[in-house]
């Protein structure tokens, strides 16, 4: 299946989604729009990124609306293989590469970033939030503004 990146302001997703994200990504299991959750990113910018393989991009909004989510942005990720249903090196990097070119989003957009977005890091750290993002939600702690 193609990989798709949403992204969404910190706080957009309930502690309890993110929680079953990781889950979901952990078991390989796929929920009834056939979207498969791979991974979730977060940068600096108070922004998280859920990385998933569906069969299209209206099953990506369509599993986000099920959970009353709405997905800002969907995108494609573009890498010589068609269609994967894992995150090899080549979609990790390319995955990275798109979260690094997403600087500025949403305010370019138009849209208004959280109040308190003063706390921007300068460079996306490309790590991936999995682990952290689950010691967080073990811990009770809300995910912060970046990782690393």
């Amino acid at each position: 299946m193609p990989i798709f990146l949403d992204a969404h302001l910190a706080g957009e997703l309930p502690r309890d989604e993110i929680q079953a994200f990781l889950r979901a990504a952990r078991s390989a299991t796929r929920d009834r729009f056939g979207v498969l959750a791979l991974d979730l990113y977060c940068d600096g910018e108070r922004r998280l990124f859920c990385v998933v393989a569906a069969p299209d991009q209206a099953s990506v909004r369509a599993g986000h609306a099920a959970i009353g989510t709405v997905c800002r942005r969907v995108r494609r990720v573009g890498t010589d293989r068609s269609c994967a249903d894992e995150l090899g090196e080549e979609e990790t990097a390319a995955v990275r590469r798109m979260i690094a070119a997403d600087r500025g989003w949403p305010a370019r957009r138009g849209e208004v970033a959280p109040s308190d977005a003063g706390e921007h890091s300068p460079s996306f750290k490309g790590e991936s939030a999995a682990g952290t993002m689950a010691g967080m939600l073990r811990s009770g702690r809300a995910p912060s503004t970046g990782m690393g």
